[in-house]
């Protein structure tokens, strides 16, 4: 009986090993498991960061674009505008060289004739006159000008029309 005992007591002392060892192992397992869904959740909560940060950066991207295509659009008009002055510019200076060219390059030949005495002293007189107006005319001009480039530098560039009745000046 006690051989029958004994083994009776290996066999469940077997059992119980084979059950620990089940249950370790179980154990292991579900550690195991655990240890997955944690990696499987943290690549998860990257993978989503990624997806955000890819997101946001895209986001980013695209406002840059529009602020920067809006800023070159607006460079493109400015550029257009300064064209534009830029050419009036020339213009406005062509005129005005030539308006002031033709009474000084007169009133310099008239000088120069006098000062080599090719005219007489009576014929010089007669030109006087006509010198005079060109002369008043040049400085007219002149003021204009200089008012005209001051309004430019305080900003006052609007023009301000003014009505003109023609019918009296022609009549008169």
């Amino acid at each position: 009986q006690e051989i029958g005992f004994d083994y009776e007591l290996n066999k469940k002392e077997e059992t119980i090993k084979s059950l620990m060892k089940e249950r370790e192992f179980e154990k292991q397992r579900a550690n195991l498991n655990r240890n997955f869904n944690y990696a499987f959740s943290l690549a998860g909560i990257l993978a989503l960061a990624f997806i955000f940060m890819l997101y946001r950066s895209r986001e980013k991207s695209r406002k840059y674009l529009e602020v920067t295509s809006a800023q070159n659009n607006e460079i493109r008009k400015q550029a257009t505008q300064l064209h534009a002055l830029n050419e009036m510019n020339n213009k406005m200076f062509s005129i005005i060289s030539h308006d002031l060219r033709n009474p000084i390059a007169t009133l310099s030949n008239v000088l120069l004739l006098e000062s080599e005495n090719v005219i007489s002293a009576e014929e010089s007189k007669s030109m006087q006159h006509s010198l005079s107006l060109q002369v008043n005319s040049i400085n007219l001009l002149l003021d204009n000008l200089l008012l005209w480039s001051k309004e430019q530098i305080e900003g006052r560039t609007a023009p301000k029309p003014e009505k003109i009745v023609l019918n009296e000046p022609i009549k008169n």
